[in-house]
């Protein structure tokens, strides 16, 4: 018996040594090897925490920094990746929050490349007095999620403006990350497996492919109904604070000559927006004349729009956020 357990010991012993030798070996060559999965869950493990509103899920450290995708990123007291600024309003001000996911946050691009500070700068050349565009995308929210961070956080602020920057997979149902889910994050060679694992289930069609999914997403799922009762109640909050409202379609960078296969969904949040009397701007036009998508990537495996996608948004938000949001404030 003894020998039994003395056999399984090792054998322990030895699985765990081989497991640690792996990770250490990953870690290593992670360090200087960006892969798109792999650097989300180190934005997992070392920006983000568990949130205590439901809704919420998750949200950023205050404070926290790091680097990701190459880039520093440093959040601030409140919670977002930008600049410090105060509750109190400078006088004469013009105060614009920004409402996103990881391509409001700037995913793999430097902060002062994102299209909010882009904004800024824009306006500040373009308008009288100081306008400010605070940038409060965490990366994997929804549009429930994004709607109950402002009234917890960014309420706060007193926008006069407030833009939801709304991209496919916001109508996604709320994830809630179990312990078990947590803790594999930690170890970055089986996120990199899973990765290659889940790859390859989509690639021998064992997955829905995106177009099925979003195609079903947008019909009669809870995840869109969800999405569609947060915009109308965000459409409530803004107004009774006397804040204009405008959201902003983002297209999805995979596309292929000139063909968008998600112009049903465009047309079914554009339609709900109008029917709620929110304004809304439809980015895709301002990308179908690229004529090699890619080139507006972060990297080969990662479609988040680079600082050259940054741009055209900040180009595709600006007049319209000015005639519909901000001349009534900075006449």
């Amino acid at each position: 018996m003894r020998g039994v357990l003395r056999a399984l010991l090792a054998s322990g012993l030895g699985l765990m040594c081989s497991v640690l030798l792996v990770e250490l070996a990953a870690r290593i060559v992670f360090a200087n090897v960006i892969v798109y999965d792999v650097e989300m869950s180190k934005y997992a493990t070392r920006v983000k925490r568990s949130s205590d509103n439901m809704n919420i899920s998750h949200e950023h450290v205050p404070g926290s920094n790091t680097k990701l995708m190459g880039v520093e990123v440093d959040i601030n007291s409140f919670g977002y990746r930008d600049e410090e600024y105060p509750v109190e309003r400078i006088p004469g001000s013009v105060r614009v929050l920004m409402l996103g996911d990881s391509i409001t946050f700037g995913w793999g691009v430097d902060e002062g490349n994102t299209f909010s500070s882009l904004l800024e700068q824009d306006l500040a050349r373009q308008l009288i007095g100081k306008v400010e565009v605070i940038n409060s995308g965490v990366g994997n929210y929804n549009t429930v999620q994004q709607v109950a961070a402002f009234k917890k956080h960014g309420s706060k602020l007193s926008p006069d403006c407030v833009v939801v920057n709304f991209f496919l997979n916001d109508a996604e149902p709320t994830p809630q990350r179990s312990r078990v889910a947590g803790l594999l994050e930690h170890f970055q060679s089986l996120v990199f497996m899973w990765s290659r694992y889940d790859f390859l289930m989509r690639s021998v069609g064992q997955r829905p492919d995106a177009i099925t999914y979003y195609t079903d997403l947008y019909g009669a799922s809870d995840g869109w109904k969800a999405a569609r009762e947060s915009l109308t109640e965000l459409k409530g909050v803004t107004s009774s604070h006397g804040a204009k409202l405008l959201l902003v379609l983002i297209p999805d960078l995979h596309i292929r000559d000139g063909q968008y296969p998600f112009l049903g969904v465009h047309e079914a949040v554009t339609d709900f927006a109008i029917s709620q009397g929110i304004p809304t701007i439809d980015l895709l036009p301002y990308f179908q004349g690229v004529d090699d998508m890619s080139m507006l990537w972060v990297s080969a495996d990662d479609a988040h729009p680079n600082s050259e996608g940054h741009r055209l948004i900040a180009d595709g938000i600006r007049d319209t956020l000015i005639d519909q949001c901000i001349v009534e404030f900075n006449p």
